[in-house]
């Protein structure tokens, strides 16, 4: 025939690429007819609307964050913390109202000698 190694790999190649998709539609056709049909589905629109629906779960929602915290939060243990009605004492911010405020920070001076440039 008179063909080379690489013509005559190419038809191989391309003769199986053929064969492949031939079984392919061959498997893809019988499993096709076996699956079930799919059937409309009638989709109907609910009684209740979609911010009714969202609000009832939002009420609930606070409702069970509620019932959790009552559980968690003892007002015996935040007594300690309450002010009671008294004058609170002033914090050391109050006590330096009085101060000029500069800048936070304050950097210090490098004791590199610069270069200078001409």
């Amino acid at each position: 025939m008179g063909l080379e190694r690489q013509q005559i790999l190419s038809q191989f190649i391309k003769a199986m690429k053929k064969f492949h998709k031939y079984l392919d539609r061959i498997a893809s056709k019988e499993i096709e007819s076996s699956l079930p049909r799919l059937s409309e589905i009638a989709i109907e629109p609910t009684k209740v609307s979609m911010e009714q629906d969202l609000e009832k779960a939002a009420r609930q929602a606070e409702a069970d964050m509620k019932s959790d915290l009552k559980g968690v939060i003892d007002p015996e243990l935040l007594e300690q913390y309450a002010n009671g009605g008294k004058k609170s004492s002033k914090s050391k911010t109050d006590n330096d109202s009085g101060r000029k405020r500069g800048k936070g920070y304050q950097g210090s001076r490098s004791n590199k000698k610069k270069k200078f440039q001409h």
